[in-house]
């Protein structure tokens, strides 16, 4: 397995929750578990760094960023500048086969209950494919690296089956106005989406930090 290969996997497992935020990231423990060589490991790990998705602490190892409120809140104001502006890209490049295909991403996020690693996967994929139709590559990178960093905390916000209902029916509307082509409806509907989302997390995290004060001291 290739470095760049053994970091896909491992921004996956951040992103759906599998490695936790603040959770040790051990080289031998690693290479053991997907039968490779510390060297691949090393150089993926060192992509993790590089898109802060890892950290070093001096004495501590690598392990999983952990992120406070207020960091959370910058990325999703990040995401906020740019993803309402993609809505006219996406209108003027989305097809109908586009429209099928995405309509089949969301039946099956909507159509069964589904463990929320997988639902958190799939909602990764829909988002990136919207996103990927704007022939946009530098943004789309940016935003991947957005996602990755924010969906380990999005998963908070999605454990309960209501907030991904709410998701779903969001998830359907956009598509609803991109057959439509309105681009301004779909913006306004992508900002609610992620602003929805900005502040229930940053209550939530913000909550966390005040019950836990003296673990904050030990960071």
């Amino acid at each position: 397995m290739q470095p760049d290969e053994l970091a896909d996997l491992l921004r996956r497992a951040i992103r759906e929750g599998i490695l936790s935020p603040g959770q040790a990231l051990v080289q031998e423990d690693l290479a053991k578990r997907f039968k490779v060589s510390r060297i691949p490991v090393r150089e993926a790990l060192r992509m993790l760094v590089a898109d802060g998705l890892a950290i070093a602490r001096p004495g501590r190892g690598l392990s999983v960023m952990k992120l406070d409120a207020s960091d959370v809140a910058e990325l999703y104001d990040l995401r906020l500048t740019i993803e309402p502006a993609l809505s006219p890209y996406i209108i003027a490049n989305a097809s109908q086969a586009d429209l099928q295909r995405w309509r089949t991403l969301i039946r099956e996020m909507d159509g069964q209950p589904l463990p929320l690693h997988e639902w958190v996967r799939a909602n990764y994929q829909f988002h990136l494919a919207l996103y990927e139709v704007t022939g946009r590559p530098h943004t789309l990178r940016l935003i991947q690296s957005l996602f990755n960093l924010t969906m380990p905390y999005s998963r908070l916000y999605m454990q309960t089956a209501q907030a991904q209902e709410s998701a779903d029916r969001e998830h359907e509307t956009m598509l609803d106005l991109i057959d439509r082509r309105d681009s301004a409806a779909l913006a306004e509907l992508i900002a609610l989406h992620l602003s929805t989302a900005r502040e229930a997390l940053v209550a939530y995290l913000g909550k966390q930090q005040s019950d836990d004060g003296l673990a904050l001291l030990q960071e």
